[in-house]
């Protein structure tokens, strides 16, 4: 996510982009790039201009966030292909969707990694994606009973290690006909991680209380940040964001994987955007149109890095809460249920109005990010083999773009 200085856009973007809005020749003069920055410190507010240009909810390729209406819209019609439209929608890193599948019947599949969608840089280790996997997994099982079946979840039923990723499945799921419904599935539709900026009050202990009764975590200790310490956690979490940053190989990771412009964000429906990041409206248009493009000399240009770390400081020190999610192994099997944890946990959320976004620089792996995260376990009191394996900050916002999924057909393997 790093910005440039652009030049002035062509005649035929910039006709179809200020089309509906387009100043005469003084505002032109006016409206230059360099004083628009110096005016707005390069964005301008959600209040005044969000409504200028929107990003609308669209999840699934049919135009909708509601998984079992996409279903049925693309003509998945078995209980396991429904199950499975619901479950990646899932939070994972990167929105790589690292998730393929094996149908067995209409009510049996596996489970596996997408090795052509992993994270080797920022990832190594493989445990975010892995997590991810357990994403799906909860997801797909909240969403079950609303077909009429219950979601048996079985790990790793070939065994497995982490270097099996792409070749063992993950776990089987087993649909059995059911008339439980699980109280979370409500907010399926509408789960999304939200990096934009938070307002309210911060997260009470009643909160706190209530979302670890809704979540009953598989594995993880949940861990609430009182309102006094969140600052020196949230001064960790930025200079994580710095470190991933300045690692060539993590940046370039992460540029590889980014959208611009919502024709990319749709057509490729994968990867991360300034969306994603909480700019959407006139921000977006006019970060993208103005500063932001693939060339890597570009994507690279200091001023431009510095406006994006500068709004994300800004967002980034809305939270109004935080809990780590810790276990106190650190094996693939956690991995994968503190994924289910956290999926849970932010459907909880969500049922209280609440959003959530993880902060996960410090728990990753990557060489260069270990002093640091070593001085960050220090300071939260956490030994090997423990490990924190989330961190997730809480708060409120009103935020409606949804990253786009792919097909579930293109998961599907023979």
């Amino acid at each position: 996510m790093r910005m440039k200085r652009k030049d002035t856009p062509s005649r035929s973007r910039e006709t179809n982009l200020m089309a509906a809005k387009r100043p005469n020749q003084s505002e032109e003069r006016t409206l230059s790039r360099a004083g628009f920055l110096k005016a707005s410190g390069g964005f301008l507010t959600a209040t005044a201009l969000g409504q200028y240009c929107t990003t609308g909810a669209n999840r699934y390729p049919s135009g909708t966030s509601d998984p079992l209406q996409s279903a049925q819209s693309a003509g998945l019609d078995s209980p396991i292909l429904q199950i499975l439209n619901a479950g990646i929608s899932a939070p994972n890193p990167h929105n790589t969707q690292a998730w393929k599948f094996r149908i067995l019947s209409p009510t049996e599949a596996l489970l596996y990694v997408d090795e052509t969608r992993v994270l080797p840089q920022t990832d190594p280790t493989t445990r975010q994606v892995h997590m991810g996997q357990g994403c799906f997994l909860e997801i797909a099982a909240v969403s079950a009973g609303q077909v009429g079946y219950d979601a048996s979840v079985d790990l790793f039923p070939e065994n497995y290690k982490a270097s099996d990723a792409g070749n063992k499945p993950v776990a089987s799921i087993k649909l059995t006909p059911s008339s439980n419904k699980d109280p979370l599935y409500p907010f399926v539709a509408n789960r999304h991680t939200v990096r934009a900026a938070y307002d309210g009050p911060a997260i009470t202990h009643r909160e706190y209380q209530t979302l670890a009764s809704l979540a009953s975590p598989h594995v993880s200790e949940l861990r609430a940040t009182p309102a006094a310490d969140l600052k020196q956690h949230l001064e960790f979490h930025m200079s994580g964001f710095e470190a991933e940053m300045k690692d060539f190989n993590t940046a370039e990771e992460s540029r590889l994987w980014f959208r611009i412009g919502n024709d990319e964000i749709y057509s490729k429906r994968d990867g991360i955007s300034l969306a994603g990041n909480g700019i959407t409206g006139f921000q977006k248009w006019f970060i993208e149109t103005f500063f932001l493009s693939h060339d890597p000399k570009d994507y690279y240009d200091p001023d431009g890095q510095k406006i994006f770390m500068d709004r994300y400081r800004e967002n980034l020190f809305t939270a109004k809460g935080q809990v780590l999610f810790i276990t106190k192994t650190n094996t693939v099997k956690d991995w994968v249920l503190c994924g289910r944890d956290y999926a849970r946990y932010q459907l909880a959320a969500a049922s209280l109005g609440l959003v959530m976004r993880p902060t996960s620089q410090l728990m990753q792996e990557f060489a260069s990010m270990q002093p640091l995260a070593q001085k960050y376990n220090e300071f939260v009191g956490v030994k090997s083999p423990a490990k924190i394996q989330i961190n997730a900050l809480i708060g409120r916002a009103d935020v409606d773009f949804l990253s786009p999924r792919r097909p579930l057909q293109d998961m599907i393997r023979a």
